[in-house]
């Protein structure tokens, strides 16, 4: 199993919008509807996840497909870290790919006390563990412009507990006053 570490998201928005500036998108990837079962694992350059439903991958031909997955994943996040099921060097629409969860932050040692020498030893250690298993849809070709959209969406924070509960009680108070002037 390959392990396929994630680039920085910016990389992929870099790339996105040099693609729109300087290629510009052919009318072909604009209008293209027909999704795509395949893609080479070497020409995929680099990919983000958007949220558990969406991953956004970009190629090195500077084609943009965005993957709507089979299934929700939801231990899915922007930073996960992926390893794609290996199929004869493609990643295709049914693949399964896995999580791979951080198990340390050090340099993947971790220190074993040794009773018998009183001693502590640096073992080393996995970095990464597999998490869950998720399966891939269908690959569908993206506009630069809609590959930006999607980008940006994946970088908006949700509202926090503090914001949410002030919209609650803002619409509470909202209905309460609606219901004292009937």
């Amino acid at each position: 199993m390959r392990v396929r570490m994630k680039r920085p998201w910016w990389l992929l928005g870099t790339a996105v919008f040099s693609t729109l500036v300087w290629h510009g998108s052919t009318p072909a990837q604009e209008n293209a509807a027909v999704g795509q079962a395949c893609l080479a694992r070497a020409n995929v350059d680099r990919w983000l996840v958007i949220d558990a439903n969406r991953i956004l991958f970009a190629t090195r031909d500077q084609r943009l497909y965005r993957n709507d997955l089979a299934r929700s994943c939801p231990a899915l996040r922007p930073s996960s870290q992926l390893s794609y099921t290996n199929n004869d060097g493609q990643i295709c629409a049914g693949a399964t790919f896995q999580i791979l969860i951080r198990v340390s932050t050090s340099a993947n040692r971790t220190p074993v006390f040794d009773r018998a020498t009183g001693t502590t030893t640096a073992v080393e250690g996995p970095g990464l563990i597999g998490g869950p298993v998720c399966a891939l849809g269908e690959f569908t070709p993206v506009s630069a412009g809609e590959a930006a959209a999607l980008i940006a969406e994946s970088q908006q924070q949700p509202p926090s507990r503090r914001e949410r509960r002030a919209a609650r009680e803002a619409e509470d108070a909202a209905a309460s006053d609606e219901a004292n002037e009937q």
